[in-house]
């Protein structure tokens, strides 16, 4: 695993780790320029997995979604977001 660190257009912090073949593996942390966290989020080589919340710059949960170990995306704050099969 190799960690990553890189400052966005926004001066947001996002850091990391790559897996061996560069694709983002576990836990994903953004921080505002304030040092407040803005987001922190779940990867499996790259596929977005588990839980993802994104704050405010007041460090208030502004939206949590929920997603399947295969990358779909489960919930927005808690309501289910209709599969492809049913809608």
């Amino acid at each position: 695993m190799t960690p990553f660190q890189y400052t966005r257009a926004d001066n947001c912090i996002t850091t990391g780790t790559y897996d061996d073949e560069g694709r983002v593996q576990g836990t994903v942390t953004v921080t505002f320029p304030n040092g407040i966290t803005h987001a922190v989020k779940e990867f499996s080589h790259n596929i977005p997995v588990g839980t993802h919340t994104l704050y405010n710059r007041m460090g208030q949960v502004m939206e949590v979604l929920e997603y399947s170990d295969d990358g779909i995306l489960l919930s927005i704050n808690g309501v289910p977001v209709p599969s492809e099969e049913e809608e």
